[in-house]
């Protein structure tokens, strides 16, 4: 098997190819919000991606190991579903129905910080100093953005969606990040990715 000669490289480059297939998502939801539901948006985005990644996961690499899986495994796997993607993205997709699509982008940046401050009790991880300046950056640049606050009733609603949808995304992050997490047993650089990706967007 041929080595990755620069693995921290190559998890940057990742990390900033997420980001911008993220950034320009945000667009072209906004556009199809104005003729489909969210929900039914969300549900039809995201089924279209099982049916695509569907035969990577049924190659015998793949099968293998999840055959091995136990019933706590795929329990876990279940609400890591549920958090990410049946929580986190149907909130933003909703959200995205009621607030400009940069309110909902500048209100998911939270995600660092809530991971973050979970990530000390939870993982016993403690941020470093440039991350904490990140943070504080990042919070500093959020109350600027919203000051003077003054929402509307239905953008109040849809503060409270992206709300639900940040805890949840911080959630699933945490579940990620946890070492015993078992699909890191396989891919052992995907820790390092995920870390990377919420660490950056400080």
């Amino acid at each position: 098997m041929r080595k990755n000669r620069f693995p921290h490289l190559g998890a940057v480059l990742q990390a900033l190819l997420v980001t911008f297939l993220w950034s320009t998502s945000w667009v072209l939801i906004k556009i199809g919000l104005e003729d489909i539901p969210a929900l039914t948006f969300a549900g039809l985005r995201y089924s279209l991606a099982f049916v695509c990644l569907l035969p990577f996961a049924l190659r015998p690499a793949h099968l293998t190991p999840l055959r091995s899986l136990a019933g706590r495994e795929w329990a876990r796997l279940v609400v890591l579903g549920l958090l990410f993607y049946a929580v986190t993205q149907g909130a933003q997709f909703l959200g995205l129905a009621y607030l400009p699509s940069v309110t909902v982008s500048l209100l998911l940046n939270f995600t660092t910080i809530v991971v973050a401050l979970l990530g000390i009790f939870l993982l016993a991880e403690q941020p470093t100093v440039l991350q904490w300046v990140g943070i504080l950056l990042n919070i500093v640049g959020i109350v600027i953005y919203f000051y003077p606050v003054a929402l509307p009733a239905s953008q109040a609603v849809g503060l409270i969606i992206v709300t639900v949808g940040v805890l949840a995304n911080a959630g699933s992050s945490i579940l990620v990040l946890q070492r015993d997490f078992f699909w890191l047993m396989w891919y052992p650089n995907l820790q390092h990715r995920w870390r990377l990706e919420w660490t950056s967007a400080t």
